[in-house]
């Protein structure tokens, strides 16, 4: 729910899948559900990760030839739309529409901090196993550099 709307391209750069993507990516979902080639995504599965594995993102396949999503989208009714709607874009431009920022980013640091520590804390959350076994390995080397000093003499006085 980070993204309002996807530009998805396939290995070399051709269009897979452009825009909204509504609430919990539904109409990306719908729209590469209508194909038969696509597997139906599993409830509970993240849609980015299905989206990935549907297109074949990172892999090749050697045997048989796979679906090409990208000449589907070449043909369809969504490309034809994102195309009007470029074009309705493009014809009302003036000065008063145009984005911009006041500065280099669009979000201000503290903003970007608080976003980023949120999601990291998240992740975390949801890896009980890992943050068990960081907890053990840092009680392990605590262990270890606490009995490196534990047979030095504690001196009583400066001199010692």
């Amino acid at each position: 729910n980070s993204f309002d709307s996807l530009l998805l391209l396939k290995r070399g750069g051709e269009v897979v899948f452009f825009g909204d993507l509504g609430d919990e990516s539904a109409n990306l979902i719908t729209y590469f559900e209508r194909y038969r080639a696509t597997p139906k995504i599993q409830p509970g599965e993240n849609p980015a990760t299905w989206m990935l594995t549907t297109i074949g993102a990172g892999s090749s396949t050697v045997g048989s030839k796979p679906f090409d999503y990208s000449q589907s989208y070449g043909v369809s009714t969504q490309r034809e739309g994102a195309l009007q709607k470029i074009e309705l874009l493009n014809q009302e431009e003036t000065e008063e529409n145009k984005v911009s920022f006041p500065g280099k980013y669009a979000t201000s640091l503290s903003v970007q901090r608080k976003l980023v520590l949120l999601r990291a804390m998240k992740i975390y959350w949801r890896s009980p196993s890992y943050n068990l076994v960081r907890l053990m390995v840092s009680a392990v080397v605590a262990l270890l550099f606490g009995s490196t000093f534990a047979s030095q003499r504690i001196p009583e006085n400066e001199g010692d």
